[in-house]
């Protein structure tokens, strides 16, 4: 069963990650890229990213309280 709050979860973040590379893109260059490359950049950055999330598993950190203390 598909989960919808998943699913725009991961949306909302991979779009997040989209405009801030397209963002970086378009501003750090001395030299000015043209929208469409800037586009290219950021849409790329998306799917390598989806495809990381997708592939590599959560990591979960579970820390053990010691309660008997001396």
């Amino acid at each position: 069963m598909i989960n919808i709050r998943e699913v725009i979860r991961r949306l909302i973040k991979y779009l997040v990650l989209v405009l801030v590379t397209a963002f970086a893109a378009y501003s750090v260059p001395q030299k000015k890229l043209e929208m469409m490359e800037v586009a290219w950049i950021a849409i790329i950055s998306g799917i390598m990213f989806s495809i990381l999330d997708i592939t590599t598993p959560s990591i979960k950190i579970h820390v053990q309280k010691n309660e008997n203390k001396n």
